[in-house]
């Protein structure tokens, strides 16, 4: 059974977050293999060797979209 995530599961799959995007990615209803991944995408500089349905899927995206806004404030 996939469950959806927890604001307690997002902070602690990806990090703090801002309020606002943790609202955004509760509201995405992903699990938490699909926020990990996204994770994992946002993270990578060259993601050409991920591939796989799990990759593509819509939730997956908007997930990745979400982080990669919050990534310059993270590393500043």
């Amino acid at each position: 059974m996939n469950t959806k995530l927890t604001r307690t599961q997002v902070i602690e799959i990806v990090g703090p977050l801002d309020e606002s995007l943790i609202a955004q990615v509760l509201d995405a209803e992903a699990t938490p293999a699909e926020l990990e991944m996204a994770r994992v995408l946002a993270e990578k500089q060259d993601t050409s060797d991920l591939t796989g349905p799990s990759v593509r899927t819509p939730v997956v995206h908007r997930l990745y979209d979400i982080l990669r806004a919050d990534l310059p404030e993270r590393d500043a």
